[in-house]
């Protein structure tokens, strides 16, 4: 699911019609068809009833005006957050004119620590246990839990164990296997059975599908659902040698250029000013 789908989706569901919602979106009517006939393919169930000279939405589509109004929500929130960061980078350039900022993001786990080692880059976002040789910031912390649909049925109301998941499908949302959210997700993972795995490219799908079949998500701690369809639950009986608290931050090396010393010092800066 994309913008230009859940949009179209959104304006056609309120006006109940192809040709209304082309008139207020500036889009063809067949290209309008299209994309929700794409957005049907790619949800596998239906959307709307043609009947006559108006639509009638489905009842999974009447189930997804909410959560697509979300998704739009934080994608709006996505590109806010990116521009902050864009922002905060001119605002290091015009302090130093002098040092040329280049961000790269890297496809492999061990991709971007391996180029800290080598000095191919200055600075890597990268969790704490894997910055023994490295200066290192902290940025945020990672706990994991379990989340499920709020009709399992467990032995415990807010804890459950890896045994209770043997039976239950991984839903998992697909991440560059360099980002450290994603490494740590897989540490604590491989400890968890699960019948199958289901892959999906963003958050709300994977949990529009987890309030309809039995399964399970990792996601951080702090991760918040104003849904009561979903309950979160503490991950216990797992072998003590894992720690599941996961520190990310900025690694850089212990004799580094002054230039990347000025940066992480404007970046401390921020942090305490955020603060």
């Amino acid at each position: 699911m994309d913008h230009n789908q859940l949009k179209c989706f959104l304006v056609t569901a309120k006006d109940r019609s192809f040709t209304k919602a082309s008139r207020e979106l500036f889009i063809s009517q067949p290209a309008i068809s299209k994309t929700i006939k794409n957005l049907e393919e790619q949800l596998g169930y239906k959307l709307f009833i043609r009947n006559y000279h108006q639509l009638i939405l489905t009842p999974e589509a009447e189930q997804l005006i909410p959560i697509a109004k979300n998704i739009l929500k934080e994608m709006s929130a996505a590109y806010l957050l990116h521009v902050h960061a864009k922002r905060g980078i001119n605002q290091f350039n015009l302090a130093f004119p002098n040092i040329n900022i280049i961000i790269n993001s890297y496809r492999q786990e061990n991709s971007m620590l391996d180029a800290l080692k080598n000095h191919q880059i200055d600075i890597g976002n990268i969790l704490q246990q894997d910055a023994m040789n490295f200066n290192w910031v902290p940025q945020e912390k990672l706990n994991f839990n379990v989340y499920v649909s709020s009709n399992t049925r467990n032995k415990n109301e807010n804890t459950i164990s890896p045994e209770d998941l043997i039976d239950k499908t991984l839903l998992e949302v697909k991440l560059t296997p360099s980002n450290p959210f994603s490494i740590a997700r897989k540490k604590v993972q491989r400890y968890l059975p699960y019948k199958e795995k289901l892959l999906f490219n963003g958050v709300q799908a994977a949990l529009m599908t987890l309030k309809t079949i039995d399964s399970y998500m990792l996601l951080p701690s702090s991760t918040y659902f104003q849904d009561s369809k979903i309950k979160k639950l503490k991950i216990i009986n797992l072998p003590s040698t894992i720690n599941q608290c996961f520190r990310v931050g900025l690694a850089y090396p212990k004799n580094c250029s002054a230039s990347v010393q000025a940066f992480i010092n404007y970046y401390q800066l921020q942090l305490s000013a955020a603060d």
